[in-house]
């Protein structure tokens, strides 16, 4: 049965409209399946809506809560910043994770490079001539005490002419292969740091930041300081 589209408007316009001489009012079971309609229709839109942001990366002049110094310069009106959530659905070699220890590669004026934690990216620092990622070997969180390393998770910097590697130590080892430059490691009360990042500055230098265990033994993940 097919509603009477005019009659309900009118019925919903004028409910005490009684001059007609045909009856306007819908059935129950019309007016159920018009709500029930409109009930699926806007489920649907707001679904299709949500799904469309969440997988349609966007291009915004800067992206919002960045700390500033008065040691670095702004960002630029023409900056840009390209939201991720995930992974890119773009990339299909990428495979799921979770994205954090984020850091951001200036190789100017060609290219910007993202790169992040639990994947295959590595944070990377810029030299004159040559490239060198900082990264991490070992585990950071929920330590097993009984098979505790001595050594822990230590950050370690390798080098290479390519954003993209291979990056290797002095001795020409590949960081994929265990090499690296150990630039620090467990001592004293840190235990494991990881999760590093460099802040450049012209006035003081370079400043590394990095997450670590401090905490009475065993250790364990809700040690973890910043």
């Amino acid at each position: 049965m097919t509603p009477n589209w005019s009659q309900l408007w009118t019925f919903i316009t004028n409910p005490k409209d009684t001059t007609s001489t045909s009856s306007i009012s819908p059935s129950p079971s019309t007016l159920r399946r018009i709500i029930k309609s409109l009930s699926l229709l806007t489920f649907f839109s707001i679904l299709l809506y949500a799904l469309y942001i969440h997988f349609q990366p966007s291009t915004i002049p800067q992206p919002p809560d960045i700390p500033e110094s008065p040691d670095l310069p702004p960002p630029s009106p023409e900056d840009t910043y390209k939201s991720i959530y995930g992974y890119p659905p773009t990339n299909p070699t990428i495979p799921p994770l979770h994205i954090h220890d984020p850091s951001i590669l200036y190789d100017l004026p060609t290219n910007t490079y993202y790169a992040y934690g639990s994947g295959p990216h590595i944070p990377i620092h810029s030299a004159p001539t040559l490239q060198g990622p900082w990264t991490k070997v070992g585990s950071c969180c929920h330590f097993d005490p009984e098979k505790l390393p001595k050594a822990g998770m230590d950050i370690r910097v390798g080098r290479s002419p390519s954003p993209q590697g291979p990056f290797v130590d002095k001795q020409g080892r590949d960081l994929v292969d265990g090499g690296g430059e150990i630039v620090y490691g467990s001592n004293g009360d840190v235990y494991a740091p990881g999760g590093q990042g460099v802040l450049s500055g012209e006035v003081e230098g370079d400043v590394l930041y990095y997450h670590y265990c401090e905490g009475p033994f065993p250790f364990s993940h809700i040690f973890l300081q910043i």
